[in-house]
């Protein structure tokens, strides 16, 4: 007895038959051609039918709701594909997608945010376009106007999306001053009730927060790896691991002031939101180790925050959940717990 794919592919060969083969009747071939033709659908022209028909339906006073959604629905479908999604720019998409961004219909507004990010997500050529036409600046602003959950949620994923990978998309972000704005979007939206939609939206805004401070931190240190190395060729392994850490130093300090005044700096942002949080979110305590870590514990921005009145029980409350998180042992909270470790040895 066959016990897998394997086996009944090796029983149907052994018991099969070696009969000659013939020749397909023409009759026969045409007409399996005709109906494998009308079984098979072309994707590209499926595509620029959608995108003509959606147009059609913005343009109309009083649109089909339910038929716009479904041609979204199959949009969203088809440009999952890295190929239409580029087909989808081909034929005229752009603009379409930014009439139903923008003057769309109010209750697909979320979904031309999922059409976004299909389009924009690792298509270099989309989300230049997207960055380059004012799209993400526009879609950025919106942080400071929506209250809807639902719909911060997915303007968070479309921009993400837009930026991920894509240096001038998060420069255009952080010149935006879009994680001063994400960070008091989550503070506020937790402040008004710790729902479950609340926390997602925490866990999506939190590691958008962390990305971009990665991404930022990762292209400055490979500038640095390629310019020092081809000014010091022969340099000393310790001599460079020195500068190296200095290099880090002057990141992290020119990276926590986003914002213009200290009481509005990222470091600030990110405390104050996990002091808000029943179970501190691993995205934010990582953001906030990324950050302070190479100033050490010495460093005069630490010993200010130190200093703080509102942030001197921090080091309490870390030392708390790292206890809990202990006592629970749960291999999925280890990545938490070397974060908060790691924090607590910065602020000590």
């Amino acid at each position: 007895m066959a016990r897998n794919l394997q086996g009944l592919l090796r029983l149907a060969v052994e018991h099969s038959e070696n009969a000659a083969t013939k020749p397909m009747d023409p009759k026969d071939a045409e007409w399996l051609d005709k109906a494998l033709s009308a079984s098979t659908v072309d994707l590209s022209k499926q595509l620029t039918n959608d995108v003509q028909t959606l147009s059609s339906h913005l343009s109309s006073s009083e649109p089909d709701l339910n038929e716009t959604k479904n041609v979204i629905e199959d949009l969203l479908t088809l440009t999952e594909d890295l190929d239409l999604s580029n087909d989808f720019l081909n034929v005229g998409g752009q603009d379409v997608l930014l009439k139903l961004l923008f003057c769309g219909p109010p209750s697909l507004r979320i979904d031309g945010l999922k059409l976004l990010a299909n389009i924009t997500q690792n298509n270099p050529r989309a989300q230049s376009l997207y960055t380059e036409n004012g799209v993400l600046a526009r879609l950025i602003m919106l942080f400071e106007e929506e209250t809807d959950l639902e719909f911060l949620r997915h303007l968070l994923l479309a921009i993400s999306c837009t930026i991920r990978g894509y240096l001038p998309g998060i420069n255009v972000f952080v010149e935006s001053k879009g994680v001063d704005l994400v960070l008091s979007v989550l503070i506020r939206e937790v402040k008004i009730g710790k729902s479950d939609k609340a926390y997602r939206l925490v866990s999506k805004g939190a590691f958008l927060v962390y990305c971009v401070l990665q991404e930022l931190a990762s292209k400055h240190i490979r500038e640095y790896f390629v310019l020092y190395f081809a000014c010091n060729p022969s340099i000393c392994i310790f001599r460079f691991l020195f500068r190296y850490f200095s290099f880090l130093l002057h990141l992290s300090k020119k990276y926590i002031h986003v914002s213009a005044s200290e009481s509005s700096s990222i470091v600030h942002k990110v405390m104050d939101l996990l002091y808000l949080l029943d179970d501190p979110q691993e995205h934010l305590l990582a953001a906030l180790s990324f950050l302070l870590r190479p100033l050490g514990s010495h460093s005069s921005y630490t010993t200010n925050i130190q200093s703080e009145e509102s942030y001197k029980s921090f080091p309490n409350w870390l030392q708390r959940h790292l206890d809990e998180l202990r006592k629970m042992n749960d291999p999925a909270d280890e990545e938490r717990r070397n974060y908060i470790d790691c924090l607590l040895k910065v602020l000590s």
